[in-house]
C-alpha cells in the first residue's frame, strides 16, 4: 500500500508539492478503466448472447480449451481424443481445467469466469508494473505514470486466452522480488525459488530469465562460498514444483520440453529470420513503442552506469529485463516460425525498465526542467490510455462480429459443410478454433498438441499420406492463406506445417492429394481496420475417396 504522505518529487522541482496518493489513485483508476474495457468486451458479448467473442481469443488458446475439456471429462490431456499430449504451459492449463471443472461446460459461466480471471490478472499486472518501476528507482510520481502508460498494451496481451495471462504478472513479480530481495539467507532464497517455479510453469521459457537473475544475484552476493551454496540449494528446493513437472515430462513424454516447444524446434539447418524481428517490432500490443523505448532505455542505462556507480542492483535487474526480452526474440528468430502476438510477453518489463532509465537520464541532463511542463507531459500521456481503452471496447464489443475474425467464420462454415460426415478430421494451421466450434475430434498436423511419435514423423519428414493413414484420419482440411494453392494435374500440394507459418527451413510432411474436394469455400477478410484481416480459402478432402500422387 502507498503511504498517505506528501513529498517533493525530483521531477517536480519547486516549492509546490504533489500528493503521491492522489497521483497513484488517478493512475490506478485509469488502469482499472482500461482493464474493465478489455475484459468488458467479453461481458458485452455474453450479455447480448453473441458468439463473436470467440474470435477475440488467439487460435492457440483453443488448444488449451479443447485439451482441458477432454482432460476434465476423460482424465486424459488429449486434443484429438486419443493422443496424450503436454503441448501447453502447465500452470495456465491447470487454471483452465479447474475453471472448466467448476463450471461443468464451456458456457456463459465459464467465459464470465475467464473474463474475471483476465480482469484480476490485469489489476495485479498494473500494480506489479508500478512496483517494478519503483524497484528500479523511479520516483513516486514517475512509477505509476510509467505503469499506466505500459498497462494498456499489456492488458491486450493478457486477454487473448494464452498463458501470458499468468506468465506476465508472475515474471514481473519475480523481477520485483529479485530487485528488492537479494539472496542473503536460505529462507529468502526458498521464497524466490518458489516464485521462480511458478513463473516458469506459467511460461516455460522464463527459465532463461531465472538463470539471468540468478547470475546477477551471484555477482552481487557477498556471501561466503558455503553460504552461497546453501542459498542456491534452498532456491532449488523452493522450485520443487518445476522439478516435478520436468520429471513427469521425461517419464511420460521422454523430453524435458513440451511437445509444442519441440514442434517449433525442427529446423533442418541454422537460419536467422530478420522478418521475425521486424514483426516483433510491430507487435499488435505495443507497436513501435517497444523497440524505441527499449533501445533508447538501454543506451540511457549505459550512460548512467558510465557516469557513476548509481544503484548497482536495480540497474542490473533492469538490464536483465531488457536482456531477457532481446535474448528471447533473438532465439525465436532462429526457429523459423512467425511472430505471434503472445510472444511479446517479455516486453512489458523491458518497456518499464527503458522508461525508468530514460526519465532518469532526462532528470540528470535537465535537473531544472519546469515542473508544470513535466506535469503537462505526464497528464497528456496518461490521458491517452482511457481514450484508447474506450475505443478498444467499442471496436471489440459492440463493433465486433463473427466475420471480423476470418478463422472463426471459416470454423462455422466448416461446421455446416461437414454436418452428416462423421469421422476423424485432420488439419494443420488454424485448427484450434475450428476444433472448438465443430466440437469433434481433430488430428493436429503441426505436432503442437501431439506426442513424441508425431514429432518424430515431422523430424524425419515422413510422407503425409502415411501419417494420416496411421492415425485413421477420414477427412483432410487444407486452409490456404497468404499464398495461392498449388495445383498440378488436378492434384493439390499439401505441406504441414506450412512454410508460410513455420518458415522454409523447418522439417515438414508433404503430399499431393488428387480428387474432387467435398467442400471448397472462401472466407473474406473483414474490412474493419481493427479486425483479423486474413482471407482464407479452404478445401476438405474425403481421404477414402481421394488418391495421393
Amino acid at each position: 500500500m502507498i503511504k498517505d504522505f506528501i513529498v517533493t518529487d525530483p521531477l517536480l522541482a519547486g516549492s509546490n508539492r504533489v500528493s503521491l496518493k492522489r497521483i497513484a489513485l488517478l493512475c490506478r483508476s485509469i488502469a482499472v478503466f482500461a482493464a474493465l474495457s478489455c475484459a468488458g468486451t467479453f461481458v458485452w458479448h455474453l450479455a447480448h448472447q453473441s458468439q463473436a467473442f470467440l474470435g477475440l481469443f488467439e487460435d492457440d488458446y483453443y488448444f488449451y480449451a479443447v485439451t482441458a475439456d477432454r482432460f476434465v471429462s476423460s482424465g486424459k490431456p488429449t486434443f484429438d481424443g486419443t493422443t496424450i499430449t503436454n503441448g501447453f504451459h502447465p500452470l495456465w492449463f491447470a487454471i483452465l481445467s479447474l475453471l472448466r471443472a467448476l463450471c461443468g461446460r464451456f458456457g456463459p459461466a465459464f467465459h464470465a469466469g475467464l473474463a474475471l480471471i483476465f480482469f484480476g490478472s490485469m489489476l495485479a499486472t498494473y500494480e506489479l508494473l508500478r512496483s517494478f518501476a519503483r524497484a528500479l528507482g523511479a520516483s513516486g510520481f514517475a512509477a505509476p505514470v510509467i505503469a499506466v502508460l505500459t498497462s494498456f498494451g499489456t492488458f491486450k496481451l493478457l486477454c487473448g486466452g494464452m498463458e501470458t495471462c499468468v506468465g506476465v504478472p508472475l515474471g514481473l513479480w519475480l523481477l520485483v522480488l529479485f530487485a528488492r530481495t537479494p539472496i542473503l539467507s536460505p529462507r529468502r532464497a526458498f521464497k524466490l525459488g518458489a516464485v521462480a517455479a511458478l513463473a516458469a510453469l506459467g511460461r516455460l521459457d522464463s527459465v532463461m530469465l531465472i538463470a539471468l537473475l540468478l547470475l546477477v544475484s551471484v555477482v552481487l552476493s557477498r556471501l561466503k562460498l558455503i553460504e552461497l551454496v546453501q542459498s542456491l540449494l534452498a532456491f532449488a528446493a523452493g522450485g520443487f514444483l518445476l522439478a516435478v513437472y520436468l520429471a513427469a515430462n521425461v517419464i511420460y513424454f521422454h523430453s524435458l520440453l513440451p511437445m509444442s516447444a519441440l514442434a517449433k524446434r525442427l529446423q533442418t539447418s541454422f537460419h536467422f529470420s530478420l522478418s521475425y524481428l521486424i514483426q516483433a517490432a510491430y507487435s499488435e500490443a505495443f507497436g513501435l513503442l517497444a523497440p524505441i523505448v527499449i533501445s533508447l532505455g538501454a543506451l540511457a542505462l549505459l550512460y548512467l552506469v558510465r557516469r557513476g556507480p548509481g544503484r548497482r542492483r536495480s540497474q542490473l535487474i533492469g538490464f536483465t529485463a531488457i536482456a531477457f526480452a532481446g535474448l528471447f526474440m533473438l532465439i525465436n528468430a532462429t526457429s523459423g516460425w512467425l511472430f505471434f502476438g503472445w510472444y511479446a510477453y517479455p516486453l512489458p518489463a523491458a518497456i518499464v525498465a527503458g522508461l525508468v532509465y530514460l526519465i532518469e537520464l532526462f532528470e540528470t541532463l535537465q535537473p531544472r526542467f519546469p515542473r508544470l511542463t513535466a506535469q503537462a507531459v505526464a497528464s497528456v500521456s496518461i490521458a491517452c490510455v482511457p481514450i484508447y481503452s474506450a475505443r478498444y471496447f467499442l471496436q471489440h464489443g459492440p463493433g465486433w462480429t463473427i466475420a471480423d475474425n476470418s478463422m472463426l467464420a471459416a470454423a462455422y462454415e466448416l461446421k455446416v459443410r461437414l454436418q452428416g460426415r462423421p469421422g476423424l478430421l485432420a488439419m494443420g494451421a488454424m485448427s484450434g478454433m475450428a476444433t472448438y466450434v465443430m466440437d469433434r475430434p481433430l488430428f493436429q498436423l503441426e505436432g503442437l498438441v501431439g506426442d513424441k511419435k508425431m514429432i518424430d514423423h515431422l523430424k524425419h519428414r515422413d510422407p503425409l499420406p502415411d501419417v494420416l493413414q496411421e492415425h485413421g484420419a477420414d477427412y483432410l482440411i487444407v486452409n490456404v492463406a497468404h499464398e495461392k494453392p498449388f495445383f498440378e494435374q488436378g492434384c493439390l500440394r499439401v505441406i504441414e506445417p506450412n512454410p508460410i507459418w513455420s518458415g522454409p527451413w523447418v522439417a515438414n510432411m508433404r503430399g499431393e492429394i488428387c480428387g474432387e474436394p467435398v467442400a471448397h469455400f472462401f472466407v473474406a477478410a473483414s474490412e474493419k481496420p481493427w479486425a483479423f484481416q486474413l482471407p482464407i480459402e479452404a478445401y476438405v478432402f474425403d481421404l477414402h475417396r481421394s488418391t495421393w500422387r
